[in-house]
Parts: C-alpha cells; structure tokens; sequence
C-alpha cells in the first residue's frame, strides 16, 4: 500500500484585517444615523412655531375680518364622508357665521345628519397679504321667521347699505323655501401675514 506524505502545515502568515478605531470614520451604524436629528429640524420647528404666533389674529381683528369680508367656502360631510364644498355669502353677527340656504340644499342635508361643519374665508394673493380665517364646530339650522329675516336683513345690508323699506318685498320673495345656518365656532384658526417681520415675508 502507498503512504501518503502530510504535507507540513503552512508557514505563510494568515493575512491580518486591519479595524479603524478612529473617530473620524466616515461610516456610522444605521441606528446612529436615524436617531441623529437634523442641525435645522430643531430652528425649522422652532421658526413655525414663532411664526404661527406672529401671524395669529386677536379677537377683535377676527371680528373686523369676518364684518368686512363676505365669501367663504363652507364644508359639510356627504353621506359617503366625503367633504361637500360649496361657496356662500355669509354674515356675521352676535359672535357667530349665518348663512342662508335653500331647503333642499346638499349642505342642509349633509347638516341634518351630521351638524359638522367648517367655514373659510380667506384674502390675499402675495404670501405677504394673505390672510384668513377659519371657523368649525357644529352647525344649527334655524327655521323661524324672526332668524330668517334677521338674517336676511343682514345679508342685503351688507350688499346694499342701510335698510330701506323698499326692498321688503323682494328680501320676502328670497326666503321663500329658505332656511338659516348659525354657526357658533368651537375651534377658530386665523392668520395674517401682514403682520410678519419683512425677512419671513420675502422668503415665505
């Protein structure tokens, strides 16, 4: 039978993986990367805050914004859930939104089965004139003659100027088939931005 030689084991050195332990490494653990905040996240966060602040409408301003604008876009939900939109001429007096509306209007119908509802009104078209005001909470239908026609009497005001008898039958005529829609918001948002410092109005 033929022996086998064994070869001796090799002498060559096994090749060394050289480790960095400096702490200049450009490659850090994925963990420490997603848990390193941004240097600007905590100034961005801080800047929005401020200017949220800055920009907000005090009560009396809100009640000048809401007695001088007349438009707004009034949200109610569809039987689907979907957000029903529609544009309304509005008034406000007594320290809430009115509007009127006919009867058989989706946005009656939307509030007679679920009263939430948002009001918007807005201005402005450069970023440093804009400014609104949001309103929301839950609506109530108001069917009686005397809101109706404090109402009405409201609206063609704001359209016409003083009241004048001579417009009776034709304020009458309107109601017809119409109902009131009172809100009295429980959450108002407001901004200005007129009142920002220039640099925040040049980079906005």
């Amino acid at each position: 039978m033929r022996q086998r030689t064994m070869r001796p084991p090799s002498s060559r050195p096994a090749p060394r993986i050289s480790v960095s332990t400096s702490s200049t490494s450009p490659i850090e653990p994925s963990s420490a990367r997603r848990s390193k905040p941004s240097p600007l996240s905590s100034d961005i966060r801080s800047m929005g805050k401020n200017q949220r602040s800055l920009v907000r409408m005090s009560d009396a301003e809100i009640d000048d914004y809401l007695s001088v604008h007349r438009a707004a876009t009034m949200a109610t939900l569809g039987p689907d859930g979907l957000i029903h939109q529609v544009a309304m001429y509005f008034g406000w007096f007594d320290g809430a939104l009115h509007v009127l509306s006919k009867e058989r209007a989706q946005k009656i119908v939307n509030l007679r089965r679920d009263p939430r509802c948002s009001i918007h009104v807005e201005s402005g078209d450069r970023y440093e004139e804009l400014a609104g005001v949001n309103l929301a909470g839950r609506a109530e239908i108001l069917e009686d003659a005397k809101s109706l026609w404090t109402i009405a009497i409201h609206l063609n005001e704001r359209r016409q100027g003083p009241w004048q008898e001579s417009r009776r039958a034709a304020v009458e005529a309107v109601l017809h088939n119409r109902v009131g829609v009172r809100l009295r918001p429980d959450r108002v948002i407001s901004w200005d931005h007129a009142k920002l410092p220039p640099e925040s109005q040049a980079t906005g």
